[in-house]
């Protein structure tokens, strides 16, 4: 196998796990940058709600009779059970509030005054710890409690972990009665709930990655399958392109061979003297013309004549006086107006062509009046598209001689008259120049009608 078969077959897998990566990627991007909103948006709406708790929470304290409670209160102190057992109904009122308390600050330091939330064993000991309460220090407030006790601001904190656990928390402050700032109420939600609350998202998530991989796979079979099928069509093309040219030159060969043949016959008929006898005259004339036929239909015989700016005037004038030196009239009307320059083979060669073609319709016509009609059928910025309708009298047997003269029989018993290949010549040639003739017969004339495409003129 060569390097080119191999890269073939390497490039289709590298070109569909490319593009598979690649929409993966982007559809897992997409997907995550939800799942993140979708998180930041559950996490607002819970700071929300615990910061609307905690403020309302902290309009039932009296900041009054708070300011009372101090380190040598002790907690079976009828009033300082007064305040714990509200804030304790306010609690287990609250979904998910673990803790609820009070908070001062002095000399920079958090202190604990209230705090009813039953506590955990951390002791093991087998009984429930004791709050911290009634000036216990907090060793370890998070930031956003001092920002409340400093500023006086009601603030809900990102999660934080201390001693007791893992917390989302809602801090507001409260005032006695004449506006003072006494001190902040404190609110600890737990993370527990919050991870609850995430499970349905990150389900949701894991089932998209899943599915998202699952599209991944299916594209990358799709592009792997199309350009397979598509590099196999194109080698399919490429072979059938290489046969037809294969084909091509075979026949140009064959082609070629057959008129240096003919070339080579003709020669020895000349060379003997042979057009002195009338039937061997005949053969060479009829060879003579058979060679510019099939040399007419030779694609590397095709040389163009060049092409230049001309007046259709002169090509029309020109052809009333070549057809009145054969004894013909040719009268020509112009349907249409139409541009005066082109851009064309010479308008010699031109006039040539078409006046064999006058010259048929004539001969078969039986006429020596020829009535050519002209008119532009199509026209863009750069092309014109002219129909010369080239008509004479009526014949009944016009379009059989014109299908024979138009694809002559060549074979060894054939006694074809020499203007069949020269008509079946002069369409080659003109259809090299993208003029193309069909033949016309209607119950009052017959002829032909020669499509010239044409260029506009060129500075």
């Amino acid at each position: 196998m060569n390097t080119h078969k191999i890269m073939a077959h390497i490039r289709p897998k590298t070109e569909a796990i490319t593009t598979a990566f690649i929409v993966v990627v982007l559809i897992f991007f997409s997907t995550y940058l939800t799942y993140l909103k979708s998180i930041e948006a559950l996490e607002a709406e819970i700071k929300i709600g615990l910061k609307s708790n905690v403020e309302a929470a902290a309009t039932t304290i009296d900041g009054d009779k708070h300011q009372l409670f101090n380190k040598h209160t002790d907690r079976s102190d009828s009033l300082f059970i007064a305040h714990n057992d509200p804030l304790e109904k306010i609690r287990a009122a609250s979904k998910d509030i673990r803790y609820i308390y009070t908070t001062v600050l002095k000399d920079d330091e958090v202190y604990f005054v209230l705090n009813p939330s039953p506590q955990d064993d951390n002791d093991n000991d087998g009984v429930p710890d004791q709050a911290p309460a009634l000036m216990d220090p907090y060793t370890d407030p998070a930031p956003e409690l001092l920002t409340a006790l400093k500023e006086q601001t009601t603030t809900v904190s990102n999660a934080y972990q201390d001693e007791w656990g893992i917390f989302i928390s809602g801090y507001a402050p409260f005032y006695d009665s004449k506006g003072t700032f006494v001190g902040v109420l404190g609110m600890d939600l737990e993370l527990n709930n919050f991870y609850k609350r995430l499970e349905p998202i990150n389900i949701a998530f894991e089932k998209s990655a899943v599915i998202i991989l699952f599209i991944g796979l299916i594209i990358g079979l799709l592009i792997l399958y199309i350009r397979k099928h598509t590099q196999k069509t194109l080698d399919n093309s490429q072979l059938y392109i290489q046969t037809v040219d294969q084909l091509h030159h075979t026949i140009r060969e064959v082609n070629s061979e057959s008129i240096a043949v003919l070339k080579k016959i003709n020669n020895r008929l000349l060379y003997r003297g042979a057009q002195k006898e009338k039937y061997q005259k005949q053969l060479y004339n009829w060879i003579t013309h058979v060679i510019a036929y099939k040399e007419s239909k030779q694609e590397q015989a095709a040389v163009l004549i060049g092409y230049e700016n001309f007046d259709l005037d002169d090509l029309f004038s020109g052809l009333v006086l070549e057809m009145s030196t054969r004894q013909i009239v040719l009268e020509i009307s112009q349907e249409t107006k139409m541009p005066s320059r082109v851009y064309g083979p010479s308008v010699i060669y031109c006039q040539e062509l078409v006046a064999k073609l006058i010259a048929f319709v004539a001969d078969n016509g039986c006429s020596n009046t020829i009535r050519m009609k002209i008119g532009m059928i199509e026209e863009d910025i750069t092309h014109i598209k002219l129909n010369c309708r080239i008509e004479g009298r009526y014949t009944e047997n016009f379009a059989a001689y014109f299908r024979n003269y138009h694809h002559p029989a060549i074979d060894s018993n054939s006694h074809s008259n020499a203007r069949e290949f020269d008509l079946a010549t002069l369409i080659n040639q003109l259809g090299r120049y993208h003029m193309v003739v069909i033949p016309l017969t209607t119950s009052d004339v017959s002829g032909i009608v020669l499509q010239m495409h044409l260029e506009k003129h060129k500075e």
